[in-house]
C-alpha cells in the first residue's frame, strides 16, 4: 500500500516526461525515458522537493503500473502547481 494519496486530477497540456526516485529513501530523481501525452489525465499527490540534474527541484508524484513516478512541476506546464 502507497502512503502517498494521489487526490488531485490534473489533464496535461503538453507532453511530459516522468522519472523515479533512484531509492526509497532518496530525493535524487532518475530518467525513465518515458513520458506522458498532452491530453493525459492523472492524479497527483503533494509536491514534494527533489535533485534532478543537479539541480534542486519541485516535482509530483503520480501512481502508475502500481508504482510511484514523478514529473517536475516546471515541465507540466500548468501554472497553479508551481505556486
Amino acid at each position: 500500500m502507497h502512503a502517498t494519496t494521489f487526490s488531485r486530477r490534473i489533464t496535461l497540456p503538453q507532453n511530459t516526461r516522468y522519472f523515479r526516485k533512484t531509492g526509497p529513501h532518496s530525493s535524487l530523481l532518475a530518467r525513465t525515458g518515458q513520458g506522458l501525452s498532452a491530453g493525459s489525465i492523472i492524479s497527483i499527490g503533494d509536491p514534494e522537493p527533489v535533485v534532478y540534474d543537479y539541480r534542486d527541484q519541485i516535482a509530483v508524484p503520480f501512481l502508475m503500473y502500481d508504482e510511484i513516478f514523478y514529473m517536475i512541476v516546471t515541465e507540466i506546464g500548468l501554472s497553479e502547481l508551481v505556486n
